[in-house]
């Protein structure tokens, strides 16, 4: 997943840099953040979304109910308790 996020930074820079300057063509930009060209125009088109985005879309949790949950799992393991994932899948699914 942190391959993912150092990309889409990638791509984010170089979009920014390409449309704030006249000076640098798309293949001098791509060429200095070594991101694929077809990646960038997708971008600009508007056909990919950045990975950060991405993700966002399908979380089921608010940050605040994924540090409940994760408080919860390490309470747990610190008291010993087997935790299975059917047993977590079941407990952030009636967290729910």
């Amino acid at each position: 997943m942190e391959k993912a996020f150092n990309k889409s930074e990638a791509i984010q820079k170089t979009v920014e840099v390409y449309k704030n300057n006249d000076i640098f063509s798309m293949r001098a930009v791509v060429y200095f953040y070594d991101c694929s060209d077809k990646s960038i125009v997708n971008h600009l088109n508007g056909k990919i979304k950045s990975a950060p985005d991405y993700f966002v879309s399908y979380q089921k949790f608010s940050p605040i109910e994924e540090n409940v949950l994760a408080q919860y799992i390490i309470r747990a393991y610190n008291l010993g308790f087997l935790l299975t994932i059917q047993h977590l899948n079941d407990y952030a699914n009636e967290f729910l």
